[in-house]
């Protein structure tokens, strides 16, 4: 799904965030995004860390893979207390013209009750956000 709030545009995509956290979810996120991060100019990999090593998320693999697809990013990782503050911040921080994210990667139930990331970032975003689940 893309959600395009009424402040943004998407004409042309200079920079593109993509949140990974190496779930089937963000995977598909970016798989979904791919047409999109080869015309960007500029990709970075967000991985928000959350008690586990990068080799975990797969970070890596998923900078070569898309390599081979004619994508060249970059990644950068934090250790924030809120997942959709810290990806809301960075999109803003970069100028980002472009935020993709995986969504619902837990059930719907809890995420109502906790708020969760992906109704965050799905009433929050100040740029056109992809979001696959």
């Amino acid at each position: 799904m893309l959600v395009v709030p009424p402040q943004a545009r998407l004409s042309k995509i200079d920079t593109a965030l993509v949140a990974w956290n190496g779930r089937r979810e963000a995977a598909r996120a970016v798989c979904d995004a791919l047409p999109l991060l080869q015309r960007a100019n500029r990709v970075i990999l967000l991985v928000v860390m959350g008690g586990k090593g990068l080799w975990q998320h797969g970070d890596g693999e998923l900078v070569r893979w898309l390599g081979t697809h004619g994508v060249q990013a970059s990644l950068v990782v934090e250790e924030p207390s809120s997942v959709a503050g810290c990806l809301l911040q960075k999109a803003l921080q970069v100028s980002a013209d472009l935020l993709v994210a995986g969504g619902y990667g837990h059930s719907r139930i809890g995420e109502l009750m906790t708020g969760g990331t992906t109704r965050t970032l799905l009433r929050n975003t100040p740029v056109p956000l992809l979001i696959s689940h």
